[in-house]
């Protein structure tokens, strides 16, 4: 929402935030509208409600104008604490905090005190990095044996011995000319946090094929495995924990799961 930051809580770089830390508050004259559009409602409704007499479509329509305009506030990220201080006061606030959507390291802080921001505009970069993208180039004789959902290994400069294991979540279609490779993105979870963006890696896929030169893995035989996530893999149909899309059996994307 456009506005004016006048207080910023997390003033650098590499801090953790946990879900709903204060990260700003912000002035905006588009805020205190809608502010005052709630409080209406709400008066509105409360009146409706007490109107015993009145017709039913009348209290209907007053509780829905009053839903639209507590979800408008809601969609523009307004703290539940704060909308429950503006029913409570009958006032509309000056300033609306800004909390974390997400826990995460900030990795960015573009906004300061005083600045005036628009609709989109960044203000914070939050990354959860328990989990994070290895991204490879592969090269062009390699590409029929590499695979969604194949386990890739990989050493850093920085854990030399240390080996650490991720499943391929993206082949690029595209090849460059320049480099005669293709992009290959795996998935890694990182819980110890020793995995950190801009490292250097060099990485290992070993594949099994048929004689027709299909790709073999036999750990996924009767699986059902995320078509957007490969890393979560069950032993039957189901939901994606991650996306929330229905898992496929692993033979659908092209795996042979026996000799």
């Amino acid at each position: 929402v456009p506005g004016r930051i006048d207080r910023l809580f997390v003033n650098y770089t590499g801090i953790f935030v946990q879900k709903g830390v204060h990260l700003a508050e912000i002035y905006s004259p588009e805020l205190l509208v809608a502010q005052k559009e709630y409080l209406l409602a709400l008066d509105a409704a409360e009146s409706a409600r007490q109107g015993a007499t009145r017709p039913a479509a009348v209290r209907e329509t007053a509780e829905a104008l009053l839903q639209a305009a507590r979800r408008k506030l809601q969609l523009w990220a307004i703290p539940e604490d704060q909308i429950a201080e503006l029913e409570r006061v009958r006032k509309p606030l000056d300033h609306i905090r800004i909390d974390a959507p997400e826990e995460g390291w900030v990795t960015d802080r573009q906004g300061y005190e005083g600045m005036y921001v628009d609709t989109g505009t960044r203000v914070f970069t939050l990354a959860d990095l328990r989990s994070v993208w290895v991204l490879l180039d592969a090269y062009e004789l390699d590409i029929g044996f590499i695979h969604y959902g194949q386990q890739a290994h990989f050493e850093t400069e920085a854990y030399p011995g240390q080996v650490f294991t991720g499943r391929i979540a993206y082949v690029d279609p595209v090849l460059n000319e320049a480099t005669r490779t293709v992009k290959v993105r795996v998935t890694v979870a990182n819980p110890e946090m020793k995995l950190r963006p801009g490292m250097f890696v060099r990485a290992k896929v070993t594949s099994q094929v048929t004689e027709s030169g299909q790709v073999v893995d036999t750990s996924l035989a009767g699986k059902w495995i995320s078509p957007m996530h490969p890393e979560v893999i069950k032993d039957g149909p189901g939901q994606c924990d991650v996306c929330g899309m229905d898992l496929v059996p692993a033979e659908s994307l092209g795996f042979a799961t026996t000799q």
